[in-house]
């Protein structure tokens, strides 16, 4: 059995240490698993944050890190359920709140100005009077 130095982790390790290739060169991987396992999670991390920013900037015109900032404040609850929800998203343009998806829809079918008025001076309501 042969044995090959990984340059990523740069043990020298057994041919079964690493994925067989497959294609126009026939053999053993580059990485060994583990630094294959580690690269591949890295590079899905990233694609996918790339992902999020470029769908939170196309639908919401919201930066990835103003998202991340809102979450982390609201501790990744709705802004107006307070359910913890995995989906926030933010409701307006300017990036204010994130809400879920149930609000959201509730907010969006509600747009008539003097009920978003009675509705926000109720929310302001029910949180001094939970505070107190």
């Amino acid at each position: 059995m042969t044995q090959k130095k990984c340059p990523h982790c740069k043990v020298i390790k057994d041919e079964s240490a690493y994925y067989t290739k497959v294609g126009k060169n026939i053999g053993i991987g580059y990485y060994c698993k583990d630094c294959r396992k580690e690269i591949d999670r890295i590079s899905y991390n990233r694609r996918l944050q790339e992902r999020t920013e470029k769908r939170l900037q196309k639908l919401y015109k919201v930066s990835y890190w103003v998202y991340k900032k809102l979450y982390q404040a609201q501790e990744g609850k709705c802004a107006i359920c307070d359910r913890e929800s995995v989906s926030c998203l933010p409701y307006d343009t300017e990036g204010r709140a994130l809400v879920c998806n149930d609000c959201k829809n509730f907010l969006n079918k509600t747009r008539d100005a003097k009920y978003m008025k009675r509705y926000k001076a109720y929310l302001k309501l029910s949180k001094t009077v939970s505070d107190a």
